[in-house]
């Protein structure tokens, strides 16, 4: 049986890394190979959000890989979606993660390649935990 493929991409205005630690826990689970596919602006370069994803990248990565996960990285600079595209064509890839923020990505890739339709999950942002109390019919926070 030949291993998943999960691909995970991140670009530059990213708020959060919940796709790729989502797309981790899924390849430990399946003993899938995970791409993580790292898009620069090239217009950001400097900027400290696009270090922070750098940085925060390298050591998600390096403790997945102490861990024993299979993993690949590929930095890019096109278009997110023709990169996604051929990566998904290239490396037959079976699943792609998106994190919540990346909604527009989704839709146009839909628009773009329906295909995609069912290899597609977004992982959702938590909502804090409702910790009021509710007594005697009235909410009170706790």
């Amino acid at each position: 049986m030949t291993p998943k493929q999960i691909l995970v991409p991140c670009g530059p205005r990213g708020r959060d890394l919940n796709g790729v630690h989502h797309a981790l826990g899924l390849a430990e689970r399946l003993q899938a190979h995970v791409v993580i596919l790292q898009w620069m602006d090239l217009t950001d370069v400097g900027e400290a959000h696009a270090d922070w994803l750098g940085d925060a990248l390298t050591d998600v990565i390096a403790n997945a890989r102490m861990a024993g996960l299979n993993l690949s990285h590929m930095i890019v600079t096109g278009s997110p979606q023709d990169e996604i595209v051929n990566v998904v064509e290239e490396e037959g890839i079976d699943l792609l993660v998106l994190s919540a923020d990346q909604w527009h990505l989704e839709s146009t890739l839909l628009r773009s390649h329906p295909r995609l339709l069912g290899s597609i999950i977004r992982v959702k942002e938590k909502k804090p935990m409702d910790v009021s109390v509710e007594e005697g019919g009235r909410r009170w926070p706790s």
